[in-house]
């Protein structure tokens, strides 16, 4: 099954949702060889057709690749997984952004340390919800005490 982001949605993530595909957390490490020819045919601004979105490509095991500036999504089968992008990557896709210009060479998406992934998202706010530190705005009782005693010394 392919899932391509639509015009109105960049968003990989939200096109897996629409499908009703399982959006996972990386287990692994996964290094990304990045070409000359893979610089020349991808797209400045573009979180689909970066260089490193088109070494993905290139490679037949993945059906998309998605890569923003700090992290990134790459669908396999039925099964989009969630990466994160070291500070390196981070730099080097902002120049790319800026210049069209990327050093070819190996890049590695990192699988996200635990509290980047999913399900400790979900956990914390449970937690915070059950404690009350989520959806209840706190009210605050401001009032002036005593004013006349404060101007009158």
């Amino acid at each position: 099954m392919t899932v391509q982001p639509t015009k109105s949605s960049n968003s990989l993530v939200y096109a897996a949702r629409k499908a009703g595909i399982k959006i996972l957390d990386a287990k692994k490490d996964l290094v990304l060889n990045v070409t000359k020819e893979d610089v020349g045919k991808s797209k400045r601004k573009d979180v689909n057709y970066c260089a490193i979105a088109t070494a993905g490509r290139r490679n037949k095991m993945f059906d998309a690749v998605q890569i923003l500036r700090t992290c990134a999504n790459v669908l396999v089968g039925d099964k989009l997984y969630h990466y994160v992008l070291p500070e390196r990557e981070q730099k080097e896709i902002v120049c790319f952004d800026r210049t069209g210009i990327m050093a070819p060479g190996k890049y590695i998406l990192k699988a996200p340390p635990l509290s980047r992934t999913r399900a400790y998202a979900r956990k914390t706010k449970k937690v915070l919800a059950k404690a009350g530190k989520i959806g209840k705005t706190k009210k605050t009782n401001r009032r002036m005490i005593d004013m006349r005693s404060v101007y009158a010394s």
